[in-house]
């Protein structure tokens, strides 16, 4: 299997986590390439009370993005895993971009949602769907607190993989 990871990561948790599945994936015979998604210009902090990052995220809903690298092309993959942040109880305006970019492109996806606290998938599924004109398989949330345990995050992340690949 094939699968292509498109992650934003503003902070360095969700990129852990990315790392953690690739690796994982990996092992479990897996072909992993990463594609970073960035905004052409990043957000300051604190985030939650950036202007820019509420009116990109919840009015305009979305932002012009880098890829890293660019190449992407998602017909070349089995599935393309969506890794991202939760902000304002949605997802941030890069990861909105890009799933609109690959709208009706996009055929079998899976969002990862890290976020402080629990998240209700159902929301981030419809999000999703909303913007990449086809459901989700599945959203999984890790919640930010289990990167201080990297035994314990690569345990969850480990299932998480299984499920996944079944």
């Amino acid at each position: 299997m094939k699968i292509a990871i498109a992650y934003y990561s503003r902070t360095g948790t969700t990129e852990l986590v990315v790392n953690i599945m690739r690796k994982i994936l990996k092992d479990l015979g897996t072909e992993v390439t990463i594609f970073r998604i960035s905004p052409v210009r990043e957000y300051s902090k604190p985030l939650h009370v950036n202007p820019r990052v509420l009116y990109d995220t919840l009015v305009k809903k979305g932002t012009n993005i880098i890829l890293e690298p660019k190449e992407f092309k998602v017909e070349e993959y089995d599935m393309v895993i969506v890794a991202s942040p939760i902000w304002f109880n949605t997802l941030p305006s890069p990861i909105q971009q890009f799933l609109k970019i690959n709208a009706n492109v996009i055929s079998k996806f899976i969002v990862i949602a890290v976020s402080g606290l629990n998240v209700r998938c159902e929301r981030i599924i419809r999000i999703a769907e909303s913007l990449a004109k086809v459901k989700p398989s599945i959203c999984i949330n890790v919640i930010a607190s289990m990167a201080k345990n990297e035994v314990k995050l690569s345990q969850f992340i480990y299932e998480m993989a299984k499920k996944i690949l079944s």
